[in-house]
């Protein structure tokens, strides 16, 4: 009723917001009253017929033209109109026209054959259809009633030229039913309206808590999917113990227990009892599966209350921190590592430097002497073991900064005697070495290879306390495309170590190139990992198998320089040959004892030299050597220089000058980025620390050639 009283204002034409919506929902939902009030509208104005037969004689074949010829074809087809889906859009018209029609008709009968007052009761049965069963609304009903009144007027007075005192008593007749009709019609629409505006205030109403309830079904939903995606074991108990709700986390971490999984955990037991009282708890459990599997769980629990404060569940989270727990300790370790390597570093850097001049002045004493001489044997001897601990600081290096390897064409062969001599010596292991004669050589960091055969070579001791052997075999292999091994085709050394020790389990083999991980109390599980790392690095493979109580076999393939070595060789032997004599060298180095080695080393050489200690020197003497017109054929510069320019920074500066200088880095700290890949940052060759007189050669021929 209030939808009623709030459109007084407009209760004349009955126009508001919705009246489009509102006509349609009428003409849709009164449709089938629409279409049998046609239906018995046809019936009737057929049956009256009857009528016609008995009282209108000579206007009967009018009368029956106007029933069965125009208002009656009308009617089927307004019938038939009515299952058309547009028909909502059209209908208060086409129904108006209908009603005029129909209504016209019967009027047209009265006028030509005025004597019998039972054809006004066909009218009367019109204005009532119209008024109350079509549907209609006010306005179109009432148009209809008075525009079919007036053509009964118009037609009258066109037919009998003037209005009787009876022809206006029935005018004034017909207009009392058509305010009646009216009347009742325009209260029908109010009520239909105030009902139509009821009906969409409660489907918006009824759409607005549909809405509601979607969105909270979809929220409940997502959050239940959140839940039971997230990595946390979520559960919910009753008070009575009971999960009522378990994720699939949850589920996962309970499989290994032997309880219900709607059960209460043991260890949770206490936990929840602490929480009944009004407690939160959270804090960390340690627990172990049926399988002796021990886990360390961070859990929280809290209490969720009713409307009347009474608790209905407690929910629980159990998070398994047992990697993070693990990694803390990794964590603590590796920054111990971390400053250790920090140290390595420094110390490594610092003894290339000490050896530098120690195998720089070796070799070159060496040079000076027949190899009959009994002194050279001894300077070899010294020299050798000079290069070993070149090797170790390499090492050093390689654990504190890692790194791409600085490669150099070297003996595979070589390196695995050198490993195995070093290693084996004073222990109760035996190798047999079956390495093939023309193994081909490889172009690896020196450093690195020899850490990764070792490594390998102490834990083949370590498998075989009691003794044993090692047997070690290296091949050349042709690896074809589309290999198991991942490999890019072409020609590979492969290199195979196979002890007699204890084996390796098969949930440990998996595991064994892991960072940390190890099966000794006293390793650090880096040996392995670091091997991996290295033959990664090289572009190679390595594999291992193993069998408990039988020993264990690494296999490591490595890139091989083929049939290219013994051409290398060749060509280097040609470059030393025409090496440029005569020119000079700038050698810039911190060290003193360095510089002058270097010096003595290129001078030996045919060279002339020019020392200096840092790099703004080294550019300055640069820059005055291209004025003077006779430019160095190259600087031999020092990567870093402790708080001055160092070889970076110089190189930087005179090939902004010079573009074309020819400039050679040299450093102790040999796995540094800039001297695996010293052509980036504009040298023309590099030098590792420590070096004699050959490599010093070999560099400056590669230079020249």
């Amino acid at each position: 009723m209030r939808y009623f009283m709030a459109d007084r204002d407009n209760a004349l034409h009955l126009s508001f917001e919705d009246r489009r919506a509102y006509t349609f929902d009428r003409i849709v939902s009164g449709l089938h009253q629409i279409r049998l009030t046609f239906i018995v509208f046809i019936f009737l104005y057929g049956l009256f017929a009857i009528f016609d037969f008995l009282l209108v004689g000579e206007y009967l074949s009018t009368f029956l033209f106007i029933r069965f010829g125009i208002v009656i074809p009308l009617m089927i087809v307004c019938v038939a109109l009515t299952f058309h889906p547009s028909f909502h859009t059209f209908a208060q018209p086409f129904m108006v026209l209908c009603w005029i029609v129909g209504s016209t008709g019967i009027a047209y009968m009265l006028i030509i054959y005025p004597g019998n007052f039972s054809y006004y009761g066909g009218i009367f049965m019109v204005i009532q259809a119209g008024f109350f069963l079509l549907k209609l609304d006010t306005p179109h009903a009432v148009f209809a009633g008075l525009l079919s009144l007036l053509l009964y007027v118009a037609g009258y007075v066109y037919h009998n030229g003037q209005l009787n005192p009876e022809t206006l008593m029935t005018i004034v007749f017909f207009l009392g039913a058509n305010l009646i009709g009216a009347l009742g019609n325009y209260q029908m629409d109010k009520i239909g309206q105030a009902n139509f505006m009821q009906k969409r205030e409660i489907q918006r109403q009824n759409e607005q808590l549909q809405d509601r309830v979607r969105e909270q079904r979809t929220e409940l939903l997502q959050i239940e999917k959140a839940i039971d995606s997230t990595s946390d074991a979520v559960v919910i108990f009753n008070p009575e113990g009971v999960a009522t709700y378990r994720n699939a986390a949850y589920r996962l971490l309970m499989r290994p227990f032997s309880f219900p999984g709607n059960k209460m955990p043991h260890f949770l037991e206490d936990i929840l009892a602490k929480v009944l009282t009004g407690r939160p708890w959270k804090g960390e459990r340690t627990v172990s599966d049926e399988m002796g599997v021990t886990k360390v769980l961070l859990i929280q629990a809290d209490a969720v209350h009713n409307e009347q404060g009474i608790i209905a569940g407690i929910v629980t989270s159990c998070r398994d921190i047992t990697e993070h727990k693990e990694n803390e300790k990794e964590l603590l370790k590796n920054e111990k590592l971390g400053s250790l390597g920090i140290l390595a570093g420094g110390i490594a850097h610092d003894f290339n430097n000490i050896l530098t001049g120690i195998i720089g002045n070796i070799s070159f004493a060496k040079v000076f002497l027949d190899t009959t001489h009994k002194s050279y044997k001894l300077l070899a001897e010294a020299e050798k073991a000079s290069q070993r601990a070149g090797e170790l600081a390499h090492q050093l290096l390689t654990f504190s900064r890692g790194g791409e390897p600085v490669k150099k064409v070297v003996s595979p062969q070589h390196l695995i005697n050198e490993a195995i001599s070093l290693v084996l010596r004073g222990s109760n292991v035996k190798a047999v070495v079956d390495i093939h004669n023309s193994i081909h050589a490889i172009e690896a960091d020196e450093g690195q290879m020899s850490q990764v055969f070792h490594n390998i070579i102490i834990n083949a001791t370590q498998a075989m306390p009691g003794g044993g052997t090692l047997m070690v075999t290296a091949r050349n292999e042709m690896i074809a495309e589309n290999n198991t091994l991942s490999l890019p085709p072409g020609r590979y050394i492969r290199v195979v170590f196979a002890d007699q020790g204890c084996g390796i389990p098969d949930d440990h083999l998996k595991k064994i190139f892991d960072p940390y991980f190890t099966t000794k109390s006293a390793g650090n599980g880096l040996g392995l990992a670091s091997v991996h790392s290295i033959i990664k690095r090289h572009g190679g493979h390595i594999g291992v198998s193993s069998m408990v109580g039988k020993g264990t076999t690494f296999t490591i393939f490595l890139p091989s320089l083929g049939e290219r070595y013994a051409k290398f060789q060749a060509d280097i032997a040609t470059q030393a040959k025409g090496r440029h004599k005569g020119g000079s060298i700038l050698v810039m180095d911190d060290e003193e004892m360095i510089r002058d080695i270097a010096a003595s080393m290129l001078t030996h050489l045919g060279y002339e030299v020019t020392t200096c200690a840092a790099g703004d020197e080294a550019v300055e003497l640069y820059k005055k050597s291209m004025e003077s017109g006779h430019p160095f054929l190259t600087v031999i510069m020092d990567l870093t220089i402790p708080g001055g320019l160092g070889g970076k920074q110089a190189a930087s500066q005179i090939h902004t000058l010079f573009p074309n200088a020819r400039l050679i880095v040299s450093s102790g700290y040999s796995n540094d980025p800039i001297m695996s890949n010293y052509q980036e940052y504009g040298f023309s060759g590099a030098i590792a620390k420590p070096y004699n007189v050959d490599e010093v050669e070999q560099v400056l021929s590669s230079l020249f050639e």
